[in-house]
């Protein structure tokens, strides 16, 4: 008999790291056969802008949410699995929901932590460390990775570590024979995320604007959505001569995003975000042939066991424009590099792994 679990998550839209994870989950044939889940989408909002912030429609979501919930628990008892917001303001609306289940069905949850800074947020004052001590008595965490587990000091903590994984998307060959070499006159650089300060595209934009005045034969992409800095407020700060070589996009999906995620030789992905955990668009570069250079944030350099380092604007800028210049000049090195990055993902990051190591969560 199949075991009985409710999967309480955000899927899309809006499309983000954890929404994306959760609708690939499911969508899994192995996952759906092993496994008799009902998913609830656990929205508070269609717009990406105001996730993990508290506004007065949130209260009325959050009622209707515990309305549907309970609806769902009325007719069977089932193992849940919540894809909470471990820091922030979110965290207690999200706690505020187990609570509350607890307090009428007195269930055992699996609480799959979506986010970095974790330990920051625990020990910032004493409500904070007891919610998660209290959590920790009827929970199993799932962290992304072994790194982020470390850090969090929780007495008697029960976990699993569930990697997140790369896609396997019509876009991208799977062929374990097909050569990383890339056809074009030019070197291809990406960046991609959404236009936050913090998620490092104004240090991609002046890595771009140094690298490319020094080779005319480099084009720079930066791709992403609107948020706290625009597509016009990067493009001003280019002249017509540095148009030629940095092209700003705008959001690129499906067919389109992978199409230039081939294209390039270099993904950068400078991140200062404080709640970065696991980015599943650095495995989507490497499935696509690309060699990854990151910051250090939050520990997401273990991903492909590069460098750590400090994690301020300047000292990312340094640290990649010194790799960059460095993997420029030394082509053996470059594809030496890039070959140990796809290695390691076809290692560690499949979505076969992963699709086994979510169903052991539930069945051993």
């Amino acid at each position: 008999m199949k075991k009985k679990v409710l999967y309480i998550g955000q899927f899309p839209p809006p499309v983000h790291g954890v929404s994306y994870i959760n609708k690939v989950i499911k969508n899994s044939e192995l996952i759906n056969k092993k496994l008799d889940i009902i998913y609830y989408d656990y929205r508070f909002t269609n717009d990406i802008s105001t996730i993990g912030k508290l506004k007065f429609k949130s209260i009325v979501y959050l009622l209707k949410n515990i309305s549907s919930v309970f609806k769902i628990l009325r007719k069977e008892k089932r193992e849940i699995i919540f894809t909470i917001v471990p820091v922030g303001i979110a965290f207690y609306r999200d706690f505020l929901l187990i609570y509350i289940i607890r307090i009428f069905y007195n269930l055992n949850f699996k609480l799959y932590l979506h986010a970095g800074n974790i330990d920051s947020f625990i020990n910032k004052n004493r409500i904070n460390k007891y919610l998660y001590q209290y959590l920790s008595g009827f929970s199993n965490f799932i962290f992304l990775r072994k790194g982020l587990f470390q850090s969090v000091n929780i007495k008697n903590i029960k976990y699993t570590i569930l990697n997140n994984f790369y896609p396997k998307i019509k876009y991208i060959s799977n062929d374990k024979n097909q050569s990383l070499q890339k056809k074009s006159k030019f070197i291809n650089f990406l960046f991609l995320s959404n236009y936050v300060e913090e998620k490092g595209v104004l240090i991609a934009l002046e890595i771009f604007k140094k690298i490319s005045s020094k080779n005319k034969n480099i084009r720079c992409y930066i791709v992403g959505s609107d948020n706290d800095l625009t597509k016009n407020d990067l493009l001003k700060q280019l002249d017509l001569k540095q148009e030629n070589q940095i092209k700003i996009l705008g959001p690129l999906y499906g067919k389109d995003k992978y199409d230039l995620m081939k294209k390039c030789e270099y993904f950068i992905f400078p991140s200062m975000y404080r709640r970065e955990a696991f980015p599943v668009v650095m495995l989507e570069a490497v499935a696509c042939k690309c060699l990854v250079l990151s910051s250090a944030i939050n520990g997401i350099n273990e991903i492909f066991k590069s460098e750590k380092i400090e994690n301020d604007y300047k000292s990312i800028l340094s640290f990649l424009l010194k790799k960059i210049n460095f993997y420029l000049n030394d082509m053996e090195s470059f594809e030496k590099e890039r070959t140990r990055q796809h290695k390691l993902l076809k290692t560690n990051y499949s979505l076969e792994s992963f699709e086994k190591n979510f169903i052991n969560i539930f069945i051993k």
